[in-house]
């Protein structure tokens, strides 16, 4: 919302990881901050302008690519090895489709049987749709959430472009490779929907629901 006030009607973008809840400032300085929008505008930790470190020797020192440029860039990824990060300043994008972005969620139980994928045949279309060569508007990322030796495979997909143009390129390079237990695929908004794909309820149901199959050995 404050973003929103600075820039007018238009709505803010800035990637920090994959999950709604990281903090900011550890997301930024420990990973780099990979999200799904970062083949558009980069890690989120490229988006930051400068920084206000305390280092070991109480010295409050403001880095930036013109002043203190060896702190600036050791602390973009190098976590807090360097000082106290007490402050950041970031540039924001502009989002696309004002936040609504086609994207989804397939749960695989890699069971082999009943129509759904084994382990191996979901490793192997997550290969696939990592390919380097596709567009820069395509995201895509997959989770493993073991318990056996047949995890619980998610596999996510994110498309920046129009929304017609994400379901017909999702729906031909990232389609279902088998039954699924939960197809979240649709035109969902980035901050009230997409960041909070890995800590909703479904997906801890869904966790649940295997983990008691294979207790009882189904």
């Amino acid at each position: 919302e404050m973003l929103r006030s600075l820039v007018g009607s238009e709505m803010c973008i800035r990637d920090r990881g994959r999950v709604g809840s990281t903090g900011c400032i550890g997301q930024m300085l420990s990973t780099g901050a990979h999200g799904y929008c970062e083949r558009m505008y980069g890690l989120g930790i490229d988006c930051l302008i400068s920084a206000v470190v305390v280092t070991s020797t109480y010295d409050i020192i403001t880095c930036n690519k013109d002043e203190n440029t060896e702190l600036f860039w050791a602390i973009r990824g190098g976590g807090f090895n360097f000082g106290i990060v007490c402050e950041m300043t970031f540039k924001p994008n502009i989002a696309p489709n004002k936040g609504q972005f086609y994207a989804g969620s397939y749960v695989y139980l890699t069971t082999g049987i009943l129509g759904m994928p084994t382990r191996k045949d979901v490793m192997q279309h997550i290969l696939e749709c990592m390919d380097h060569t596709r567009p820069v508007e395509y995201s895509f990322s997959a989770t493993m959430i073991a318990g056996s030796i047949n995890p619980v495979i998610i596999t996510h997909y994110w498309f920046g472009g129009s929304h017609e143009e994400g379901k017909q390129y999702i729906q031909s390079s990232g389609k279902k490779i088998g039954v699924c237990v939960s197809n979240t695929m649709g035109v969902h908004d980035y901050w009230n929907g997409i960041q909070k794909w890995a800590q909703g309820p479904k997906v801890r149901c869904i966790v649940l629901l295997y983990l008691v199959v294979v207790g009882v050995g189904v």
